[in-house]
C-alpha cells in the first residue's frame, strides 16, 4: 500500500500533468462541463459591476432629491411654526388687554357701588347689593 500523497507532491504531479497537452486538453474538456467558460463569465460580472454602479448613481441621486425635499418641507413647518407663533403672541397681549379691561371696570363698579353705598347708609347697602346681583344675575 502506498502512503497518501502531500498537498505540495500532488501540486506538483498536476503541474506536470498539465504541461502534457493531451492531458491537458483532457483536464480542460472535464472541467469546461463542470465550470463556465472564463470569458463569459468575465462579461457577466462586468456587466453586473455596471449595474450596481449604475444603481448607486441612482440611489444617490434620489437620496440628495430627498433631502432636497424634506429641507423644503422642515423650511416650510418652521415658516408656518413661526407665523403660527406670532398669531398666538398677538392673541395672548389681545387677552392680557381684555383682562385689564375686565379688572378695570370690576374696579369702577366695586368704587360705585361702594359710594352709592355710602350715600344710602350701611342699614340698605346691603339691600342695594343684593337688589344690584339680582338685576346682574337675571
Amino acid at each position: 500500500m502506498t502512503p497518501p500523497l502531500s498537498k505540495e507532491e500532488a501540486k506538483r504531479l498536476i503541474r506536470e500533468f498539465l504541461r502534457d497537452p493531451e492531458l491537458r486538453a483532457v483536464v480542460e474538456e472535464e472541467l469546461a462541463s463542470s465550470f463556465a467558460p472564463k470569458q463569459p463569465t468575465e462579461e457577466h460580472l462586468q456587466r453586473l459591476y455596471e449595474e450596481l454602479l449604475r444603481q448607486r448613481e441612482l440611489s444617490e441621486k434620489r437620496w440628495e432629491e430627498w433631502k432636497a425635499e424634506n429641507q423644503r418641507r422642515w423650511e416650510e413647518n418652521q415658516r408656518k411654526w413661526e407665523e403660527n407663533q406670532r398669531r398666538l403672541d398677538e392673541h395672548q397681549k389681545y387677552l392680557e388687554a381684555l383682562y385689564q379691561k375686565l379688572e378695570d371696570l370690576d374696579y369702577k363698579q366695586r368704587v360705585s357701588l361702594g359710594a352709592i353705598g355710602a350715600r344710602w347708609g350701611i342699614a340698605t347697602e346691603h339691600a342695594f347689593r343684593e337688589s344690584m346681583k339680582a338685576i346682574l344675575e337675571g
